[in-house]
């Protein structure tokens, strides 16, 4: 087989959520896979089944296998088939196929061990999928439905500032959250979509920075198209408890897209276009497309924010930057003290 196509590592999980294997596989030119390098395999009770490697889809060196209690039952050696020669034979002496009848039956004690073993490791991930799904199916209905309490005036039945707030957040949790689950579940690893360790020493001043000039980008052009007010209105005024309300549901947006435009999609749209660029403009295109109820001008505004906000996460590989601006810009074009700094703001 020819050694083209990049090595990746999958996992491989039962039904019930158990990790069933981890492997590296190569992927060819027509996007087929085939296991290319270590390779370990576990039964559903979580004890190991068998480890070795692969070499282009062929089992090569030292392999080992064991029965589902955890007992050695077999160890051998394959060896690389050479060119013109029939693949190598499965050397695993086939009465050792299944676990033979003759092995006694593990101890109560060693399978309490087991099941106790197994019940650890999955509880962390079935408790992370367990919030996630309820975040969309019970607590956005939930919070949508309380937020109507409070929702309205009696008057003159004009939506809250706590209604908006609260509808926000029930429709941009369950995202983040969804998100986070399944790159969880992905098994690249949370640092491969720009989640790692935050660094606030680098991350606020990179911020603040991409904040301020995706900010005055946009600013200048709205003033160009005269999007903006020559003199301030100021939208309606927000006592300590609303701005702390606005300050969470800005970061719950921000978070959001965050992770679904930057973080999950361009990542996903490089693999698959291969191409680093093409994924950076489409998800430019794709944050802008959403934005187009503000008119062709807000369109052109969320374009320039995608393509500068995309560009800093090509470059710093973090997601926190991005979180930190995003969170503030919105802010800025919201809070009444804030907006008065500029002396401008968004014509309504």
């Amino acid at each position: 087989m020819a050694d083209d196509g990049q090595i990746q590592q999958r996992k491989d999980y039962y039904e019930s959520g158990e990790l069933e294997a981890e492997r590296s596989v190569r992927v060819l030119s027509d996007g087929k896979e085939v296991n290319h390098g270590p390779y370990v395999r576990w039964y559903a009770n979580g004890v190991k089944a068998e480890e070795g490697a692969f070499d282009n889809g062929e089992k090569v060196g030292l392999w080992r296998s064991w029965t589902s209690d955890g007992r050695n039952f077999f160890d051998g050696t394959f060896l690389p088939a050479a060119d013109g020669d029939p693949a190598p034979p499965d050397v695993r002496p086939p009465d050792f196929a299944d676990p033979p009848d003759a092995l006694p039956n593990p101890t109560e004690v060693e399978r309490a061990e087991v099941e106790k073993t197994v019940a650890q490791a999955g509880k962390g991930r079935l408790w992370f999928e367990t919030i996630a799904v309820l975040s969309l199916v019970w607590g956005a209905p939930l919070a949508t439905g309380l937020a109507s309490w409070i929702g309205y005036d009696g008057v003159d039945h004009v939506q809250s500032f706590s209604y908006d707030a609260t509808v926000h957040l029930a429709t941009t949790v369950p995202v983040w959250m969804m998100l986070l689950y399944v790159i969880y579940r992905s098994g690249e690893g949370f640092k491969a979509f720009g989640i790692s360790r935050p660094r606030l020493i680098v991350d606020i001043p990179v911020g603040i920075v991409l904040c301020v000039v995706i900010y005055a980008a946009e600013i200048g052009m709205l003033q160009r198209y005269g999007w903006l007010q020559s003199s301030y209105v100021p939208p309606m005024p927000l006592g300590l408890a609303e701005n702390l309300l606005l300050f969470v549901m800005y970061l719950s947006n921000s978070l959001s897209e965050e992770l679904g435009m930057r973080a999950y999609l361009m990542r996903r749209f490089g693999q698959l276009t291969k191409s680093p660029l093409a994924a950076y403009f489409i998800a430019a295109v794709l944050f802008a497309s959403y934005h187009l109820y503000q008119g062709w001008v807000g369109g052109l505004g969320a374009l320039i924010f995608g393509l500068g906000y995309g560009a800093v996460y090509i470059l710093t590989r973090r997601i926190w930057p991005l979180l930190i601006a995003h969170t503030a810009h919105n802010v800025l074009l919201y809070n009444e003290t804030l907006s008065q700094w500029f002396g401008v703001s968004m014509a309504r």
